[in-house]
């Protein structure tokens, strides 16, 4: 029975030798023997490295808080990627790509880790939760993408075989009764047909030949471009002409200053005796044309394009209307 015993002793005392040193393997070398500070990326700095004491790690997982649209995890060719990457110690790249998200890591020889900012067009820093480790343990890196420049306009270019131009349109600007029915004399009133001219100006999504309009993507806009502006044709007999006039690229509705002169007077004579409705209107040139907006990116070389309709209806004379409206009740 002593004999017994002590062979059981023995075994057990064995047994966890043989698991200590079978764990011992994984536990002997850390990775990282603190947390890493926390890494912030700019346009400008553009690129950080975190060195490993051991190659036992892998990119574990990635977190983001605070954006709706979770970023692609792929590869350089744009295939999906399921992380762990564990891939038998060898060297890898994993991308994080949106719209307006491009990002790369990169696990080099084991015992580091490049991290690689080229794109964040959103207004705000994106926050990044990079997870390294084993399935033993994982670290947390904390990582910022600052907001990084927007696209550059390169061209608009107008496809004018498709220039539609009409100028039977009529946008009324005033109007008024004069009531001269006591009158024995004549009454006069002076109108200033283009006080309030405006030429409107809009910008649709290709249309695919209906007559259904729609706004150009806004978000894509504002994140890729932002506040810019791009020259628009004026017309000239019915052909378009392309001078200085601009207008803000992708507004869906918006007014452009027109060169009439808006302190133009014009009297309008009434019959004594008589009470007469006046209505002022502007006669518009208006015009449809498709477009593609070329952009590229000044750092990375990305390029964009943005196809979509313009819409100008321009005022370019007045026309003054009297009825009579004498005899009806007011």
């Amino acid at each position: 029975m002593r004999t017994s015993n002590l062979l059981k002793c023995l075994l057990t005392a064995l047994t966890l030798t043989v698991n200590m040193s079978c764990n011992s393997d994984v536990f002997v070398d850390e990775f990282l023997t603190e947390t890493p500070a926390p890494i912030s990326l700019t346009e400008e700095a553009s690129e950080a490295t975190i060195s490993f004491e051991a190659d036992n790690w892998d990119v574990w997982s990635i977190g983001s808080i605070g954006f709706e649209t979770y970023p692609f995890i792929c590869d350089e060719e744009g295939n999906g990627l399921t992380l762990p990457l564990e891939n038998g110690g060898k060297d890898y790249q994993i991308f994080c790509r949106s719209d307006y998200i491009d990002f790369r890591m990169e696990k080099c020889d084991g015992r580091s880790l490049k991290l690689h900012l080229y794109e964040n067009l959103y207004d705000s820093p994106w926050e990044w939760t990079i997870y390294v480790g084993n399935e033993y343990e994982q670290v947390p890196i904390s990582v910022t993408l600052n907001p990084t420049g927007k696209y550059q306009i390169d061209s608009i270019v107008y496809d004018w075989s498709k220039f539609d131009f009409y100028d039977y349109m009529l946008e009324e600007v005033e109007s008024l009764t004069v009531l001269n029915k006591e009158g024995t004399s004549p009454a006069r009133w002076t109108c200033y047909p283009y006080k309030f001219s405006k030429r409107k100006v809009n910008f649709y999504a290709p249309n695919n030949g209906s007559n259904i309009y729609s706004e150009l993507d806004q978000e894509q806009i504002a994140r890729c471009l932002g506040d810019c502006s791009v020259t628009i044709p004026d017309t000239k007999d019915g052909k378009p002409v392309m001078g200085h006039t601009e207008a803000v690229f992708g507004s869906f509705e918006q007014e452009v200053d027109v060169t009439l002169d808006k302190n133009l007077e014009v009297e309008v004579s009434i019959d004594a005796g008589k009470n007469i409705h006046i209505t002022v209107f502007n006669n518009m040139d208006c015009y449809h044309v498709p477009f593609t907006l070329y952009a590229s990116h000044p750092r990375t070389g990305k390029r964009l394009e943005i196809p979509g309709v313009l819409y100008s209806q321009c005022p370019v004379n007045y026309l003054i209307l009297k009825k009579d409206v004498t005899d009806e009740q007011p």
